[in-house]
């Protein structure tokens, strides 16, 4: 009972403290449920892709050998994880009505990260003990919901710029939104994985960063989330059927019922 409260509770825990930021338009508890499970069972392709990967790494290069290290944190690991965490949320939510504030693209990311973390987390728990479990809830859980963190960012400007008609910065957004993952994930685990003092200081130095890094983002886009579909002119809100005209041509997407009341000073859906 005691191995299963540590490894669960990280992932809940920050789940609920980047839910509680979304202070706009809350997302489905269901939604955001069904998007931590879906990423839980991630680990399953990403467990295949990485002992493949590795095996192939190790026809090439002795396994201890910087390259083989090299190649297996930023090429395998890190690619595996942080891809699939991302398909979930491209391929499930990108689409759905609940996803039309910038906000949300943060929530949602870091829901397909935690669930990826939490049934990682039980595994390892269970196997290594509870010295484990509390590593872990310090570093890897907190790790993963960082580079939640720093993919949603740059989803939720990638689509608020696809729905404005801007595509080529939205492919550029896009991209980045799995290469920062990736290169923060792989640094971390290239850094643990050499076993240097030197790397090991800079490892610290580089978790304490991005984790700054990571709560500033957070603050600043919910103090500045905005929707997708409508437009802000001095104090009100208006529809802006370009906007909307262009998401539903382009990206054939559910669009958000919208209600404006006679002053447009609300929005509501």
């Amino acid at each position: 009972m005691h191995l299963m409260i540590i490894a669960v509770l990280p992932a809940v825990v920050l789940m609920f403290v980047i839910y509680r930021y979304d202070k706009v338009e809350r997302e489905p508890m269901g939604l955001v449920l069904a998007v931590m499970g879906l990423g839980m069972l991630t680990t399953i392709p990403a467990i295949i892709w990485e002992l493949l990967g590795e095996k192939v790494l190790s026809l090439l290069f002795w396994e201890e050998s910087l390259p083989f290290i090299f190649l297996d944190t930023f090429f395998v690991v890190a690619l595996a994880e942080e891809c699939l965490k991302r398909l979930v949320v491209r391929c499930f939510v990108w689409k759905k009505r609940a996803f039309n504030y910038r906000f949300d693209a943060i929530v949602y990311c870091v829901a397909a990260s935690l669930g990826f973390a939490l049934l990682e987390n039980i595994l390892y728990v269970f196997q290594y003990g509870f010295g484990t479990g509390i590593t872990r809830a310090i570093l890897s859980v907190p790790g993963h919901c960082t580079f939640g963190i720093f993919m949603g960012f740059f989803i939720g400007d990638a689509k608020l710029h696809e729905v404005r008609g801007n595509k080529a910065k939205a492919c550029s957004l896009q991209i980045l939104s799995l290469c920062v993952p990736v290169l923060l994930h792989g640094f971390y685990d290239f850094c643990l994985s050499m076993e240097s003092v030197l790397l090991t200081i800079a490892f610290f130095v580089f978790v304490i960063a991005m984790d700054t890094v990571a709560i500033i983002r957070v603050i600043h886009s919910e103090r500045q989330d905005e929707p997708f579909y409508i437009l802000q002119e001095g104090d009100r809100w208006i529809q802006n059927p370009v906007w909307m005209q262009m998401a539903a041509a382009s990206v054939d997407m559910e669009m958000p019922d919208i209600k404006m009341d006679k002053d447009y000073s609300n929005y509501q859906s």
